[in-house]
C-alpha cells in the first residue's frame, strides 16, 4: 500500500542523508589524518637528509651527494631525491629525470610541502629541506615519497564503508518494511471491522494488535459496535414490546366489539334476541 511505501520511503531518505553525511565527514577526517600523516613522514625525510648532507662536498662535483641520493632511493616509500646547490641547480638527482622535474628541480620554500605530483609516471608526494649553516642555506633537498600505499588505504576504506552503507541500507529497508507491515495491518483490520459495523455486522470485534496507538484507535471501533448492537437489541426489545402491545389492544378491541354485538342482539332483561339480532340474521 502507500502508506508502507511512504514508510519505507522515509526511512531509506533518513538512512541515506544521515548515513550519507556521517560517511562524507568521516571520509574527510580519515583522509586529513592520513594525508598529515604522510607529509610528516615526508617532510621528517627531507629534513634528515638535509642534517645529513655536508655541504662541503660539494667540491668534488656532487658526487658524494649523487651517491647518497641513489643510495636512499628505493629505501621504504622514497621514489626521488634531488639536491640543489646555492645557484638553485641540480648538482644530484635520483633517478636522473627527476632533476628536470618543474618542482623537484627548482628552489622551493624551507618545509614545502607538495602533496601531489608524478614521479616516473608514478603519485608521489614531495617535501623540500635546506641545509647549510649560520642560517644560510647551502643546498636544497628535494625528498618524494610514494603515495600509492596512502591512496590504496584510502580505496579500502572507501570500499568498505561503501559495503557497509550498503549493508546498512538494505538492513534499513528490510527493518522498515517489517516495522510498516507490523503498523499497516492492524490499520487495515481497523479498516475491515470498521466497514463491517458500516454493513450492519455489529458481532464483528477487531483483534488487539500492533502499537499502543493502534490498540487504542482498535478499542474505540469495539466500542462503537458494542454501541451498536446494545442499540439494535434495544430497538429489536422495543419493536417487539410495540407488537404486543398492538395484538393486545387488538385482542382488547375484538372482545368489546364482540361484547357490544351481544348486548345490541340480546335483550339484559329477558335474555331473549331482539328484532336487531333476527333483522341481521335475515340480512346474512
Amino acid at each position: 500500500s502507500s502508506l508502507r511505501t511512504r514508510i519505507v520511503g522515509v526511512a531509506v531518505a533518513v538512512v541515506v542523508v544521515v548515513g550519507g553525511t556521517f560517511v562524507l565527514v568521516l571520509d574527510a577526517l580519515v583522509r586529513n589524518e592520513l594525508e598529515a600523516a604522510l607529509r610528516a613522514e615526508c617532510s621528517v625525510a627531507a629534513e634528515s637528509l638535509a642534517g645529513a648532507l655536508d655541504p662541503a662536498a660539494q667540491p668534488d662535483g656532487g658526487e658524494t651527494l649523487r651517491r647518497v641520493a641513489l643510495d636512499l632511493v628505493g629505501r621504504g616509500r622514497i621514489v626521488a631525491v634531488v639536491v640543489l646547490d646555492p645557484d638553485h641547480r641540480a648538482v644530484a638527482a635520483e633517478p636522473p629525470s627527476a632533476g628536470a622535474h618543474p618542482k623537484l628541480g627548482a628552489w622551493g620554500q624551507d618545509g614545502e610541502f607538495v602533496p601531489v605530483l608524478a614521479v616516473r609516471s608514478a603519485r608521489a608526494c614531495a617535501a623540500f629541506h635546506t641545509a647549510g649553516r649560520a642560517g644560510e642555506a647551502s643546498l636544497g633537498v628535494w625528498v618524494a615519497l610514494d603515495r600509492r600505499p596512502l591512496d590504496q588505504r584510502v580505496n579500502r576504506y572507501r570500499l568498505f564503508t561503501l559495503l557497509l552503507s550498503l549493508a546498512l541500507l538494505g538492513t534499513t529497508m528490510v527493518v522498515a518494511t517489517l516495522a510498516a507491515e507490523g503498523l499497516v495491518r492492524p490499520l487495515e483490520a481497523i479498516s475491515e471491522a470498521a466497514a463491517s459495523v458500516g454493513r450492519g455486522e455489529t458481532e464483528v470485534r477487531h483483534l488487539l494488535t500492533g502499537p499502543e496507538e493502534v490498540q487504542r484507535l482498535g478499542r474505540r471501533v469495539n466500542r462503537l459496535a458494542d454501541q451498536l448492537d446494545a442499540t439494535r437489541t434495544s430497538l429489536t426489545h422495543l419493536a417487539a414490546d410495540l407488537d404486543r402491545q398492538v395484538r393486545e389492544r387488538t385482542r382488547e378491541m375484538e372482545t368489546a366489539n364482540r361484547r357490544l354485538s351481544e348486548l345490541a342482539s340480546t335483550d339484559p332483561l329477558t335474555g331473549l334476541s331482539t328484532p336487531r339480532f333476527f333483522l341481521l340474521q335475515l340480512q346474512e
